[in-house]
């Protein structure tokens, strides 16, 4: 098995993250951006007096058009985009992002296994 490894400043962490995904996901550079974005706030969501988690709420959404510039209807377009890819999903009380995309690091360390299974052409 071959093992590639990287050091990364710790905010730099869901940049890498996506680029290393975005392999898969072939995400355009400001979706990724994006991604990256709504990883943080995923990170630091704390719930406020029985607030239900709502990573892309009216509020949050005008703190991404504020940080990147990006203007509402390319957000939403954007949004689609992650959406449509499996990696934000619709819940009651609005969007998560996927589990299966949210990093787990261990300590200082973040370890990502991928697969490739190549199929014979028969």
């Amino acid at each position: 098995m071959n093992e590639f490894g990287k050091h990364i400043k710790k905010e730099d962490l869901y940049t890498e993250y996506v680029r290393i995904l975005n392999s898969q996901l072939r995400l355009s550079d400001r979706e990724a951006e994006l991604f990256a974005l709504l990883l943080k706030v995923d990170n630091k969501w704390e719930p406020k007096l029985g607030e239900p988690k709502n990573i892309l709420s009216t509020d949050i959404r005008r703190a991404i058009m504020r940080e990147t510039l990006i203007n509402k209807n390319n957000l939403s377009k954007y949004i689609s985009v992650l959406r449509d890819k499996g990696i934000l999903v619709r819940t009651e009380h609005g969007y998560e992002i996927r589990e299966m995309f949210i990093p787990k690091p261990t300590g200082d360390l973040l370890e990502i296994v991928f697969s490739l299974d190549t199929l014979d052409k028969s």
